[in-house]
Formats: structure tokens, sequence, C-alpha cells
């Protein structure tokens, strides 16, 4: 029941205007007084900001490290990869010619896919002398050594990266 002219509510059937809570206000806490809220910096401050951004930085830095780690292990397949495709053909016939050759025909077939045919430089419809004209090249190019020296180059920045990561944490106290 409101009471009237006091701007609130009053208990029932209290016409006190003492009684009567305004709406506006809050409840009083227990013992009466009201005290201000903490800021937040007071709060941070008593925590070590230092070490929350060390620690942050120690967390994304290891982060980093383990990305570079990763990108070395793939990098280091595709080298495996280009590399066993580039010799395996001169080491399949180098251990084919010390092999019954039954053998060396199960091995050989085993390591060639069913639809692959030897004879024909088909791509996508294309011949591959279509795709690059030789006139232009004053020197032969071998893809396999260009991905080659490419792929060392990767493997090498990444190397160089994840040293620089290690020192980082060191230097962070890790």
């Amino acid at each position: 029941m409101e009471s009237k002219g006091s701007g609130g509510v009053c208990p029932r059937g209290k016409r006190d205007r003492a009684a009567c809570v305004p709406i506006s206000s809050p409840p009083v806490p227990p013992g009466g007084a009201w005290r201000k809220p903490w800021p937040a910096a007071t709060i941070v401050r008593q925590v070590d900001r230092e070490t929350i951004a060390r620690n942050l930085r120690r967390r994304q830095a290891q982060e980093a490290l383990e990305f570079e780690q990763e990108r070395e292990r793939v990098l280091e397949e595709q080298l495996e990869l280009l590399i066993g495709e580039k010799e395996s053909a001169r080491i399949d016939e180098a251990a084919f010619a010390r092999m019954d050759p039954a053998d060396a025909d199960i091995v050989r077939e085993h390591f060639r896919p069913a639809d692959w045919d030897s004879g024909e430089d088909d791509f996508f419809g294309f011949e591959r002398d279509d795709l690059l004209d030789d006139d232009e090249l004053a020197e032969p190019v071998d893809p396999h050594e260009e991905e080659l020296a490419r792929l060392n180059e990767e493997l090498a920045d990444c190397r160089r990266r994840q040293q620089a990561f290690r020192r980082y944490l060191e230097a962070l106290g890790s």
C-alpha cells in the first residue's frame, strides 16, 4: 500500500512516513554504513602486473615455438617426399638389378599405382611440353631442385625462428 505524498512503499497498513522506504534507495547493509566499492585498479595493483604480462608473453612464445616445431616437422616430411620422388627410380633400379625378376615385379607393382602409365606425359589434357616453352628458358630448370631449395630455405627460417623463441623464453626466466 502506498502512502500519499511519500513517493515510496510503506509496509502493510502503516501510514507513518518514517516507516516508509523510498523506492529509489537501496536496502541498508548489515552494520548500517555504506562503503564505496574498491576500484578495479586497486584490485589489480595488488596482483603483480609484471607477472601477469610475463606469463602472457611466455604462453604466447611457447605457442609460437610449438607452431614452428610442427611447421619444421611438416617441412621435413615434404623434403623427404620430394627427395624420395626424385631419387627413388635410381635406387629402385639398382635394387631390382640384385633381385629375382619375379620379386622385383611384385615390388615395382606395389610402388606404382594401378592407373599410372609411364608412357604418357598427360597433364589435365595438356602435354607437359605445351605448358612450358623451352625457348623461354635459357637453361633447363629442374622443378625438384627449385622445390628443394625453397623447402630448405623455409626449413632454415623455421629453425631460426625456433631458436629466437627459445632464447626469448630463456630471457623471460622460464
